[in-house]
This record gives C-alpha cells, sequence and structure tokens, in this order.
C-alpha cells in the first residue's frame, strides 16, 4: 500500500492512524509520523497523483466551472513542476559547441 500525503499545517506532531484488515482477516493498524522535509522527489510524486485525479475529475464531471479547474491543474502543474494537459516545459541549452576554426556553425533542427 502506497499512501501519499502533503501536510501543510504547522503542528509537528501529526500522525496518521492506518487500520486495516489482512487477506486473513486479521485486523492490524499502524501509525505513521509526519516528517517534515523539502524532498523535491516526494513532492514530484505527490504531484503526478494529484495533477492526476484533478485531470480525471476534469474529465469526468460534467457539471463544474471549467476554467476554475482549469487554474487549479496548472497551478499544481507548475508549483509541483509536473506536466498537465495545460502546461508544458521548455528546455533551454544554452552550452556552446565550438568548432576546431572557432567559426560557429548554423545547424537547421527539424520539430514538429
Amino acid at each position: 500500500m502506497t499512501i501519499l500525503a502533503r501536510h501543510r499545517g504547522v503542528d509537528s506532531n501529526a500522525k496518521l492512524l492506518v487500520a486495516a484488515t489482512d487477506c486473513s482477516g486479521n485486523a492490524w493498524q499502524t501509525e505513521v509520523v509526519f516528517e517534515s522535509t523539502l524532498n523535491t522527489h516526494l513532492l514530484t510524486v505527490w504531484g503526478r497523483a494529484k495533477v492526476r485525479e484533478l485531470e480525471d475529475r476534469y474529465t469526468i464531471d460534467r457539471y463544474f466551472d471549467a476554467e476554475a479547474r482549469e487554474r487549479v491543474i496548472v497551478d499544481t502543474s507548475l508549483e509541483t513542476k509536473v506536466l498537465s494537459r495545460f502546461t508544458a516545459f521548455v528546455a533551454v541549452d544554452t552550452s556552446t559547441v565550438v568548432n576546431p576554426d572557432g567559426q560557429p556553425i548554423q545547424i537547421v533542427q527539424p520539430v514538429e
């Protein structure tokens, strides 16, 4: 089981109690203590799941304010640096390649 959560509170003692029943019918529970971290990898994982959930709701729910939902998707995408149907990221390479004679060569790169 994977649980992705995001906690924005000031309570450093926040905990999550997980209780379940296994396939044999035995009950079990565990307590998860929240850790304060700025882990960008976890933010990306959480962001992918959140954007996917928001896009699914955007597609399925016909009775909503489309512009408001788009804004939430875009904001979440930009905050977590995860692509969505409404965002795109561009990589810019500023490195310089120099020829042996020192003169730059212009290369036409085909793109779609």
